[in-house]
């Protein structure tokens, strides 16, 4: 088959194309609309998605997307960009689309300034980003069911990779449209919690102790008592939680691998120690 391949503009009328391929690709994911889509692809403050899309005539038939944020790595301020939303319309596989939008979107990112790609992978697409992509896989992250709510421990690290959020940043994420956040704690730390899909159960979104960013998220959200248990995922050995457990992977809906992809021809790599991820950091919820 032949295909058109476009630099993505985020346009209303692309990105409606867009969703409908996102519906196409995950009936079952009601985030996929209008309004996530403008916000996740459009209003963020770090800029736009950068990503190509294939076209089959007007429809698009396949998407690859990154959303641009900064980071610390190796003590050096940089823009990273989360690859996520890759999608091939069920007519249009077997034609390699993943790997030649991913080339095109990888390429282009490096001529905008983007350091590094990094990923949350499941299990169908893991394979795809290590043995064709070049990524490296650094880390399942950590789930942990706990009675009480995690809290930093007081050690220091000298973290190789951390997301470095702004007052603006954190703004923008807890504008998401589709998402369902509020405040505990008090002192200071203050948690950001997000409903999840299991009934009685909340999720630690971000445990926050910058001051700036405490502000911000207690000028956003209300405050509300979270009863336990707590969902944590992420990857923060600092992090203590009384009564935790680790979810077995074969209760997990997907095993949450962090991969990573340097885009200078350095050949990095990340040890898995030196990582903090939260679960605010990426678009799980």
């Amino acid at each position: 088959m032949t295909y058109e391949f476009h630099l993505q503009t985020n346009s209303p009328a692309e990105l409606e194309k867009v969703t409908a391929l996102l519906r196409r690709v995950w009936p079952r994911n009601r985030r996929f609309n209008p309004p996530f889509i403008e916000w996740l692809y459009r209003d963020n403050p770090n800029g736009g998605a950068i990503g190509y899309n294939a076209f089959d005539g007007d429809e698009v038939a396949a998407h690859y997307v990154v959303v641009p944020f900064l980071v610390e790595i190796d003590g050096e301020l940089k823009k990273s960009a989360l690859a996520l939303n890759a999608g091939v319309d069920e007519r249009h596989r077997g034609q390699s689309l993943f790997l030649k939008l991913a080339d095109l979107t990888h390429r282009r990112a490096v001529e905008v300034g983007v350091d590094h790609i990094v990923a949350i992978a499941n299990a169908n697409s893991t394979p795809g980003f290590l043995r064709h992509l070049g990524f490296q896989l650094v880390t399942p992250l950590d789930v942990r069911l706990a009675l009480a709510l995690p809290r930093p421990s007081g050690a220091r690290v000298a973290w190789q990779w951390r997301r470095k959020w702004s007052a603006a940043d954190l703004s923008w994420r807890l504008k998401n449209p589709g998402g369902r956040y509020w405040l505990a704690g008090s002192g200071e730390v203050s948690w950001i919690i997000g409903a999840t899909k299991y009934r009685g159960v909340h999720a630690v979104l971000k445990v926050e102790s910058d001051p700036l960013l405490r502000r911000q998220a207690e000028h956003q959200l209300f405050r509300r008592i979270t009863w336990p248990p707590v969902l944590w995922f992420g990857k923060n050995p600092t992090l203590r939680a009384q009564a935790a457990i680790d979810v077995p992977m074969r209760l997990r809906p997907s095993p949450f691998n962090l991969v990573f992809h340097d885009l200078t021809g350095r050949n990095r790599r990340l040890r898995p120690e030196l990582v903090h991820f939260e679960a605010a950091d990426f678009d799980v919820m």
